[in-house]
């Protein structure tokens, strides 16, 4: 039996390790409002009088219909968001949300989807019971375009049930990220859209022959429908040349029927695109008028934030044949504008900026952008600046 002494010792140091873990802590971080079970119970009286030993309390299996990325405490939003209220419930009305008209109530409607709350209230005796809110604000967090944001969450779902393996799965071939993925994809059946995905995944390792049978398979068993199959073929041979039964648009396919016909055939792409789409093509490897055109749609609908178009705007090659090109020149124009010291020079970068991001309905994120540069002449002498950088700050939600 240890004596009271080492005893004593060893509870001393064990609650030292916890408060030190929670004193550094941080509430904003998802990994922070994780925690899956209660550590410790226990007070100083019970060190010093050694009567009890510490005792650990498991919470047992984590529901994670509450689970977000952001913290509620950093929100507006009530302690109370949805634990009152039914999964079920909850899980109806965002599927059966409408487009949003307004581009501003994106911003809320992602923070409200992205939010980290108590989950509500499990449906008893329904398929996916306490899953079925997380599993729709996936869903509409990859219609939104947020794909980074959906990936993020469906990392904590270490064994993912088939539901979430299909977002998983969407989510993949949406960012191209799609090697843990495909490792995942060796531990499950072949359920719908399964089998295309191991497809794409042998193609990944080069491993043709297993591809070309397992396509074979598919298609003997009708795993695949038409359009499917030429679409698997054109993506196993792109030197095959199918026509295509219906004419396909970008908004009829599925996200991986998208990776499939992706860089293999021509898509004639309208001028707005679903929000999911556009992530794909506002990344690397592409032109830098497909990524600028699409990272605008995508900010506008305040999906991204404004630094990562202006980053890109920054970035993109000279080339004055190109729309891309002006977006460019004025941004840097505009940056070096604030590093001198000549309120008219800068004036003048600004009053261009404004005109050139107003045409793109940018205004807002331009705003965003230069926040602090704007403050900095909230008082300044020169009446058309200051009103200038008023009337752009009043766009920002930050003033």
């Amino acid at each position: 039996m240890i004596n009271k002494k080492v005893r004593a010792f060893f509870v001393v140091f064990f609650a030292m390790i916890v408060i030190s873990t929670g004193a550094h802590s941080d509430e904003s971080n998802p990994k922070n409002s994780l925690k899956d079970r209660i550590l410790l119970g226990f007070n100083s009286s019970n060190i010093i009088s050694q009567k009890k030993s510490v005792e650990e309390t498991f919470l047992g299996e984590m529901n994670f219909n509450g689970l977000g990325l952001v913290s509620l405490e950093s929100t507006n939003f009530p302690n109370d968001l949805w634990n009152n209220s039914n999964e079920k419930v909850l899980s109806e009305k965002l599927n059966a949300m409408p487009k949003l008209s307004l581009a501003s109530t994106n911003k809320i409607f992602k923070r409200l989807l992205l939010v980290d709350a108590k989950p509500p209230l499990n449906s008893i005796g329904e398929k996916n019971m306490g899953y079925l809110f997380l599993l729709s604000r996936i869903d509409q967090l990859i219609k939104l375009g947020a794909i980074d944001e959906a990936e993020e969450i469906l990392r904590y779902i270490k064994e993912p049930s088939i539901e979430f393996m299909k977002r998983k799965i969407e989510v993949a071939s949406l960012n191209g990220r799609l090697s843990k993925t495909c490792e995942l994809a060796n531990k499950y059946p072949n359920f719908r859209g399964m089998l295309k995905f191991k497809i794409i995944c042998l193609v990944r390792k080069n491993d043709w022959q297993a591809a070309v049978l397992a396509f074979s398979a598919g298609s003997s068993l009708k795993q695949f429908n038409e359009t499917e199959k030429q679409l698997l073929l054109n993506f196993l041979d792109p030197d095959i040349t199918l026509d295509y039964p219906l004419k396909i648009t970008i908004n009829d396919l599925s996200p991986t029927n998208f990776y499939l016909i992706y860089g293999n055939k021509e898509l004639t792409l309208p001028d707005e695109i679903p929000n999911k789409y556009a992530y794909a093509f506002s990344r690397l490897g592409l032109s830098p008028e497909v990524r600028v055109k699409y990272m605008e749609q995508l900010a506008s609908n305040y999906v991204i934030n404004s630094n990562a178009l202006f980053n890109l705007y920054r970035s993109v090659p000279y080339d004055d044949k190109k729309e891309s090109y002006d977006a460019k020149k004025t941004v840097l124009e505009l940056d070096q504008s604030f590093e001198s010291e000549s309120e008219q020079k800068i004036l003048e970068a600004l009053i261009k900026a404004t005109r050139f991001f107003h045409k793109k309905f940018l205004l807002t994120q331009l705003s965003d952008e230069y926040i602090d540069e704007l403050k900095s002449f909230y008082f300044s002498n020169d009446k058309k600046l200051n009103d200038l950088a008023v009337a752009l700050l009043s766009l920002s939600d930050e003033v």
